[in-house]
């Protein structure tokens, strides 16, 4: 029972971080956007918005499962790529669009946020029994990866095939990109 109890709350701390990292990463492509130029600025925007989406998104589902808006230690939870967003939004102000470009194209951290969540809210599942709820996560997974896709194309990974792992993605025989099993 005490196991049980623990993945539950261990689940919850995760699905409340995502919350508080997807506005942290909503926050830091909108700032991001102010710096570009034309289709990079309207992609900045677009994962803005997208993850500001993901956060009311995810508030809800807490809501449905009655799970209360305690904000655990997110350092912790999700541990250094958390600590580097945060750093990076505090000072991105300061940075000329290429120091941005090297930190978002770095694989460490720019596709923390999106491979935490590809690899974390599938958990979600496990504490709820609502099959709609389930569609609802798998397609923020999948808009994550779609994310990480982006920002790969906008500003160019440093190593692509680390970077493709990392996403678990490959090409597909007609050019789209499927999952690997």
């Amino acid at each position: 029972m005490a196991d049980e109890s623990s993945k539950r709350r261990l689940i919850t701390d995760l699905l409340l971080c995502s919350v508080e990292l997807e506005e942290l990463t909503a926050k830091l492509y909108e700032t991001l956007a102010e710096k570009l130029e034309g289709a990079k600025a309207i992609a900045a925007r677009h994962i803005a918005r997208e993850s500001w989406n993901h956060a009311r998104t995810l508030r809800e589902i807490l809501g449905l499962l009655g799970i209360e808006r305690v904000r655990p230690e997110c350092e912790r939870v999700i541990g250094e790529n958390y600590i580097k967003i945060k750093n990076i939004l505090l000072n991105i102000k300061n940075m000329d669009p290429e120091s941005v470009a090297d930190f978002l194209s770095n694989i460490e951290c720019s596709l923390g946020e999106e491979t935490y969540h590809a690899l974390m809210l599938p958990l979600v599942k496990d504490i709820s029994d609502e099959i709609i709820i389930n569609i609802i996560i798998d397609e923020i997974i999948d808009e994550e990866r779609f994310h990480g896709k982006l920002v790969k194309r906008m500003f160019g990974a440093k190593n692509s095939n680390e970077l493709d792992e990392i996403l678990n993605v490959q090409e597909d025989t007609d050019g789209g990109e499927v999952g690997e099993e």
